[in-house]
């Protein structure tokens, strides 16, 4: 055994009894050095079912991705393939939601700072193809306006699918 594999049978070891600590039913752990990688199931995949958690285990990962959504959108502002005042539009024609206003207007920053206005949950299964975000991005137009446009900062994970949807575009890559 190497000395990659030995360190992470160890954060097994700590994840499990994690795990057991906060009676946390499943979770999957993985790590990636290099070339190399390594990725365990633990546990159960949901409550109250019998089947165990593997690598094809969805979980919602929700405000976790918020970050590495947010330092990727970041990097495109830094390298200046992107601006905050980019009218969302402008990258996603297809964009709609219930205000047509909103939707013409909105900008990267304000979707970054939780400022759409928008109603902030969407939980849809649209699969896990790189179509994904697109389809998720058509069901956008089904979420209430609650606000103006930038009046008011309201948790928006939505706006964060918007925003995977500008990545994925932006990069070429799903």
């Amino acid at each position: 055994m190497d000395g990659g594999s030995e360190r992470f049978e160890q954060l097994i070891c700590t994840a499990e009894a994690a795990r057991s600590r906060h009676a946390i039913p499943g979770m999957a752990v993985g790590v990636i050095e290099g070339e190399r990688s390594w990725t365990r199931g633990l546990g159960q995949a949901r409550a109250d079912a019998d089947a165990a958690v593997d690598s094809r285990t969805r979980f919602q990962l929700a405000s976790v991705t918020k970050t590495f959504t947010c330092a990727a959108i970041m990097r495109l502002v830094e390298q200046g393939q992107l601006s905050l005042d980019t009218r969302v539009r402008a990258l996603l024609p297809e964009l709609k939601l219930a205000d047509e206003g909103t939707a013409a207007r909105v900008t990267v920053g304000q979707l970054l700072g939780h400022l759409g206005g928008f109603e902030g949950d969407l939980y849809v299964d649209t699969g896990d193809d790189e179509l994904a975000l697109a389809r998720a991005l058509a069901r956008m137009v089904e979420l209430r306006q609650l606000v103006e446009l930038g009046s008011m900062w309201s948790y928006c994970n939505a706006g964060y699918t918007a925003l995977a949807r500008v990545l994925e575009q932006a990069t070429g890559l799903t």
